[in-house]
């Protein structure tokens, strides 16, 4: 498999269990443990859809990237971060929506986290075409 096909496969892969993770989370778990679960977990468990879908964003900007590098990094990055920060502001003007600035912080870590899961396996794949097959 060649390198281009191989990074969109990592990152399709990692864009999938991302959105079926925040779908399993907030349509399965919460409903599940609501008013069970100690205090903290309720609020992990309560901004980690936005975690996981902030962390989704820029890795589908960068699967479908040929071969992106940092600045195609950085800027799949600020647009997922103006994306996410629009779609959660947005649901403040919608009405029966819930608005929560952890939600927004969640997002935008999970952007934040999608760069350096990106740059950190393109670290390693780099080693690896400079060392041969690990």
């Amino acid at each position: 498999m060649s390198a281009p096909t191989r990074h969109r496969v990592v990152l399709g892969g990692l864009v999938a269990a991302s959105w079926t993770a925040a779908g399993i989370v907030k349509f399965v778990v919460r409903p599940i443990v609501a008013g069970q679960a100690p205090e903290w977990l309720s609020f992990v468990l309560g901004s980690t859809p936005s975690l996981l879908g902030g962390l989704s964003v820029p890795l589908c900007f960068l699967a479908v990237h040929p071969r992106p590098g940092v600045q195609d990094v950085r800027r799949a990055c600020i647009w997922a971060a103006a994306l996410v920060l629009s779609a959660e502001l947005l649901e403040r003007r919608l009405p029966g929506s819930t608005f929560d600035w952890v939600d927004l912080a969640a997002s935008l870590i999970g952007v934040g986290c999608a760069a350096v899961v990106y740059l950190s396996l393109s670290r390693v794949g780099s080693l690896q075409r400079s060392n041969g097959p690990v």
